[in-house]
C-alpha cells in the first residue's frame, strides 16, 4: 500500500542547506511563519520541535495525489488558515487599474509574500523600492503552498516568484474556476534565462535514469514547479501517483530530506541541488525543459486586491518596479550571491553560481504564453495525472502587461534573457534522454 507523506517543520526545525540556522534565526523563521500563514500559536503547536510526520496510508489518495492542493488547504485549515472562495468579475480588475491613476496611496500598504528572504533583500538592495507611494510588508515562506494559501485567503495582496502552475494545480484540485470566481489570478510571468527545475536521484538508489522511478520514494514539494515536475514525470513514463510513494516537504527542506536519508527521487530547484551533485551524491535524470515543464515564475495576486482601485493602483506600480528589479539583478550577481550567504546560508563555493542561476525578468502575459499553459494543462489531464481538466484562461490577468512593456522599454530586458515561449511536450510519449 501506498503512503502519503506530508513532512511539516516545527518551530525551532528550520534548516538551511541542511544546517541547523542560529537560534535566534530560526525562531524568527518560525514566528514569521507562524504568524503569516498558521495565526496565533496554540497550546498545540507552541513550543513544537522537529519534524510532524502525517503518513496517510491510502492507495486511493495516492492515486489522487494532483488533488493534494485542496487538501493541503485542508490541513492549514485545520491549524486556523481560513482559506476562502472570493466571487468577483474577471472586468473588475482592469476597471480597478483603469480607475486608479490619481489615487493617493500614501495610506496603502501592499502585503507581500516570497519564498526564502533571498528574494525580499534582493529587491530591497536594488534600490527600485525607494520613493513608492505606498508601504510594503513582506512575509517570508519555506514553499510555495502557504504562500498561495495566505494569497487565496486575502491575508496577503500578492505573492512573488511563484511557479505558473501553484494556480492551476489548486484550480485543477476542484470544480474548475471561472473569471468570475477565480481567487486568485497571475498578473506577471517571469521566464528563468537558465533551466531551473530538475529531478535528481540519490546515487545509493542505483537510479540513472527516469524510467527506473516506478516503485520508488519521490520527495518533492506542493503548490508550484516542483510539483508539476514530478507530475510531467510520471506522464513522461506512463505513470500515476499510485505507482511512486510520494513525500511532500516544503521546499527549504528538500536538501535537508535528502542528506537525512529520506527519499530516493526528489524534484526541485536545480540550484538547491547543486552541493548534491557536486558531491556526487545524487544524479540528474530529468530537467523540466526535457520533461516540457514551462516553469514559468509568476507574480499571484488575491482578486479581491485586484478590485480595490487603491491596492491596485500599488500593484501596478509595483509591477514596474519589479521589472527593473530583473534588470538590476542580472548586473549585480556579486551582490546577489552575497545575500545568498548572508540570508540563505548557501556556501560560498556555490552562492555564485545560485545566482546566476536566478536570472529572470519580467514579461506581459501573452496569448501565446497562456496557450502553452493550456497546453500543459491538457497533457497532465490527458496522461491522467490530474483528475480535472482546466481552462486557464480565466487564471490570467493582462491588465498589468502595460506597466511591464513599459518599464521593458525604459529599463531594457536582461541580456541573454531568452524569448518568452515556453513548450510543452508531455503527450505521454517522448522521454528525456537516459
Amino acid at each position: 500500500m501506498n503512503k502519503l507523506v506530508f513532512i511539516w517543520m516545527g518551530d525551532t526545525a528550520l534548516r538551511a542547506w541542511g544546517r541547523e540556522l542560529p537560534p535566534q534565526v530560526r525562531r524568527d523563521r518560525a514566528e514569521q511563519l507562524r504568524n503569516s500563514v498558521m495565526g496565533t500559536p496554540t497550546s498545540a503547536t507552541k513550543g513544537k520541535k522537529g519534524i510532524l510526520l502525517i503518513t496517510i496510508r491510502a492507495r486511493a489518495m495516492a492515486s489522487r495525489l494532483p488533488s493534494r492542493p485542496a487538501a493541503f488547504r485542508r490541513l492549514l485549515a485545520g491549524l486556523g488558515v481560513a482559506v476562502a472562495s472570493i466571487s468577483l468579475a474577471a472586468a473588475q480588475s482592469a476597471n480597478a487599474v483603469a480607475t486608479s491613476k490619481h489615487i493617493n496611496l500614501s495610506g496603502v500598504t501592499l502585503n507581500l509574500g516570497a519564498i526564502f528572504a533571498t528574494e525580499e533583500q534582493q529587491i530591497e538592495a536594488s534600490g527600485v523600492l525607494d520613493g513608492a507611494p505606498y508601504k510594503i510588508s513582506w512575509s517570508v515562506f519555506p514553499s510555495p503552498s502557504p504562500v498561495l494559501a495566505a494569497v487565496q485567503s486575502g491575508a496577503l495582496d500578492a505573492g512573488i516568484n511563484l511557479g505558473d502552475a501553484g494556480v492551476e494545480l489548486a484550480d485543477a484540485s476542484g470544480t474548475p474556476w471561472t473569471a468570475a470566481d477565480a481567487p486568485i489570478k497571475v498578473i506577471g510571468v517571469y521566464p528563468t534565462v537558465h533551466p531551473d527545475i530538475e529531478t535528481i536521484a540519490t546515487t545509493a538508489s542505483g537510479i540513472t535514469k527516469l524510467s527506473q522511478i516506478k516503485g520508488k520514494s519521490f520527495v518533492y514539494d506542493v503548490g508550484g514547479d516542483t510539483e508539476e515536475e514530478y507530475l510531467f514525470d510520471l506522464t513522461y513514463e506512463h505513470l500515476t501517483p499510485a505507482d511512486v510513494t510520494p513525500i511532500i516537504v516544503p521546499a527549504a527542506d528538500l536538501v535537508s530530506t535528502f542528506q537525512s536519508g529520506n527519499g530516493q527521487v526528489f524534484a526541485g530547484p536545480a540550484t538547491s541541488f547543486l552541493p548534491l551533485i557536486d558531491s556526487g551524491a545524487a544524479r540528474v535524470i530529468s530537467t523540466s525543459k526535457q520533461v516540457g515543464v514551462p516553469a514559468l515564475g509568476a507574480v499571484i495576486a488575491n482578486s479581491a486586491s485586484l478590485a480595490n482601485p487603491a491596492k491596485a493602483a500599488a500593484l501596478k506600480d509595483f509591477m514596474g518596479r519589479l521589472t527593473e528589479f530583473w534588470v538590476w539583478y542580472s548586473k549585480h550577481i556579486s551582490q546577489d550571491a552575497t545575500i545568498q550567504e548572508t540570508a540563505a546560508d548557501v556556501p560560498a563555493q556555490y552562492s555564485t553560481a545560485i545566482a546566476v542561476a536566478g536570472e529572470g525578468y519580467l514579461v506581459p502575459i501573452t496569448k501565446s504564453i497562456v496557450t502553452e499553459e493550456q497546453t500543459a494543462a491538457n497533457a497532465l489531464h490527458t496522461a491522467g495525472t490530474i483528475d480535472t481538466g482546466i481552462n486557464v484562461a480565466p487564471l490570467f490577468d493582462t491588465a498589468f502587461n502595460s506597466e511591464v512593456i513599459a518599464a521593458e522599454k525604459k529599463y531594457g530586458v536582461p541580456q541573454g534573457a531568452p524569448k518568452p515561449k515556453v513548450t510543452s511536450k508531455a503527450k505521454g510519449t517522448s522521454k528525456p534522454k537516459a
